[in-house]
C-alpha cells in the first residue's frame, strides 16, 4: 500500500462495507506481541541493535506473499512528519506510544489495511489484524496465520512454561490483545453501561477510550480488551471476548428499543437537533463533534435519520479529528479556533453529500 493511500482516505473498504452487527461493533481487532531471540527489547536496546531487529523484519516480509497476495509495505516512520505519524494514530493503525519515537520504527501493511504491524514499539513486533463490526475469529485466523507465515523466518522469544515472552509481564503467555471497538449511547443515555463495565471488569476485560489506555471515552465509543493472557490459549480468550460482545450488543439493542418506547418524541428530539447544529454550526470543537455525532449514529440506526447513510459515522469520526482533517484541507499548521471552523466546515459539506445522494436514490427508486 502506498503510505499516501493509507493517509488521504478517512476509512478503507473493509471499514466502509457493511459487518456483522456493526450497528454496535465498530471493528475487532487482535494484536499479537512477538519478539526476536537474541535481540534485547526495543526499550533496552541500542541504535544499532533496533536497525538489525527492523533488517531482519524487512528480510522476512517475502513470507507473506501466499498469505496477503503480494507482501506488504514497509514504512519507515522516520520518514513521516507529525501530522501524518497523527492519522496513523486516529485511523488506529498504530498505537499513541508508537510515534513518540520515530528512529528504525517502522509500520507494516497490507494492500486494504487489515493487517498493520508495528516494527519496534514496546515489542519488536505487534501483529495487529483488523475487521469491520464483530468478527473477532476472522482477525484471530488472519492474526494466526501472519504469525505462522513470520515464524518460518524469524526466530521468536518463546519459553516451554510462560510462552512468549514480551517487555511487559502482562503480556506474557499468548501475547495476545482481542479487542472490541463499541458504540453504545443507549447504553450510556439509560445509565446501564456503569453496572456493564464494572461486570467485564470483574471476569478481567479492561475498557478503555477509542485510542487505547490513558485516552477519553467520548463520542460513546468505548474499547474493550481482555487483560489475562497467561493460561488461556488463543482461541479461549477469543471465546470469552465474543460472549462478552454477544451480551453487549443484546444489551445495547434492547436498551434502544425502551428508549423508543418511553421516549421517543424527547430522543427524536435530541437527535433532530444535533443533525440541525451539525449541519448549520460555524464552529465546532472535536469533543462536541463526537457527541452530536454518536447521536445522529444513533438517529440513523434508529431510522430516524434515513438520509443518514451506513459508514456516516465511521467516516465522519477520521475526518473530524486533529491531524486528518488538517492534512484533508491541506493546513499543516491550523490554530485550534480556525480548525474548529474547518470541523464544522467538512461535517456540514458531508452531510450535504449525503443529503443529495439520499434524495437522488429515492428519485430513482420512484421511477
Amino acid at each position: 500500500m502506498d503510505i499516501n493511500a493509507l493517509l488521504s482516505v478517512p476509512l478503507e473498504t473493509w471499514q466502509a462495507q457493511s459487518a456483522p452487527a456493526d450497528d454496535v461493533v465498530i471493528s475487532s481487532r487482535v494484536r499479537l506481541a512477538r519478539n526476536l531471540t537474541g535481540s534485547r527489547f526495543p526499550y533496552f536496546a541500542e541504535q544499532d541493535e533496533l536497525q538489525a531487529v527492523e533488517e531482519k523484519v524487512k528480510g522476512a516480509l517475502k513470507a507473506l506473499t501466499k498469505e496477503e497476495g503480494e507482501p506488504p509495505t514497509y514504512i519507515a516512520l522516520g520518514g513521516l512528519d507529525g501530522i501524518d505519524t497523527q492519522v496513523l494514530v486516529e485511523k488506529h493503525v498504530v498505537s499513541p506510544q508508537f510515534v513518540a519515537e520515530t528512529a528504525h520504527r517502522g509500520l507494516v501493511v497490507n494492500r486494504d489495511a487489515s493487517l498493520a504491524m508495528m516494527v519496534n514499539e514496546e515489542d519488536h513486533l505487534r501483529i495487529q489484524c483488523m475487521a469491520g463490526g464483530f468478527q473477532l475469529r476472522s482477525a484471530l485466523a488472519h492474526a494466526q496465520a501472519v504469525d505462522d507465515a513470520l515464524a518460518s523466518e524469524l526466530t521468536f522469544a518463546f519459553d516451554d512454561r510462560w510462552g512468549y515472552l514480551t517487555a511487559c509481564p502482562t503480556n506474557v503467555g499468548t501475547g495476545m490483545r482481542a479487542s472490541l471497538m463499541i458504540h453504545v449511547p443507549a447504553l450510556v443515555r439509560t445509565k446501564k453501561i456503569q453496572r456493564l463495565i464494572q461486570n467485564m471488569m470483574k471476569l478481567n476485560f479492561s475498557v478503555r477510550g477509542m485510542y487505547g489506555e490513558g485516552s477519553e471515552i467520548i463520542g460513546n465509543v468505548f474499547q474493550l480488551s481482555n487483560q489475562i493472557t497467561l493460561g488461556m490459549s488463543e482461541s479461549d480468550i477469543v471465546a470469552a471476548l465474543q460472549r462478552v460482545g454477544e451480551e453487549l450488543i443484546k444489551e445495547e439493542r434492547e436498551a434502544r428499543e425502551q428508549l423508543l418506547a418511553a421516549e421517543k418524541d424527547v430522543l427524536e428530539d435530541e437527535i433532530w437537533r444535533s443533525y440541525g447544529v451539525l449541519r448549520y454550526a460555524r464552529s465546532m470543537s472535536g469533543k462536541e463533534a463526537m457527541t452530536r455525532l454518536s447521536q445522529v449514529e444513533l438517529g440513523r440506526v434508529l431510522g430516524l435519520l434515513p438520509q443518514v447513510p451506513h459508514a456516516a459515522f465511521r467516516e465522519l469520526t477520521v475526518l473530524t479529528r486533529p491531524g486528518f482533517l488538517q492534512r484533508y484541507i491541506r493546513r499543516p499548521e491550523l490554530p485550534e479556533t480556525e480548525r474548529d471552523s474547518w470541523r464544522a466546515v467538512v461535517i456540514r459539506d458531508k452531510l450535504q453529500s449525503y443529503e443529495k445522494s439520499h434524495t437522488e436514490h429515492h428519485q430513482s427508486v420512484s421511477k
